[in-house]
């Protein structure tokens, strides 16, 4: 089952960030990093040992500096929420 994409977090060049849903004590989304033809190419979620949101990238996934620098700016601002 495909997930349900609720909110566009951020648009970029090559993908955009969609929340997806959220963790299993509401406090924090889940977002798929989505290619601008569907293709989903990574994850964002809380991790708590760094208190922080983090990218799990998909398995043979390719990232231009470009493309890291997009996701950075978008973990800044998830971060700040």
């Amino acid at each position: 089952m495909m997930p349900v994409r609720t909110e566009t977090v951020g648009r970029y060049k090559y993908f955009s960030v969609e929340k997806i849903g959220s963790s299993a004590s509401g406090k924090t989304g889940i977002y798929d990093v989505v290619t601008h033809s569907g293709s989903v190419i990574g994850r964002i979620g809380w991790y708590p040992g760094w208190r922080q949101y983090v990218l799990n990238p998909a398995e043979g996934s390719f990232w231009s500096s470009g493309c890291l620098a997009d996701i950075q700016d978008c973990l800044k601002m998830l971060n700040k929420r």
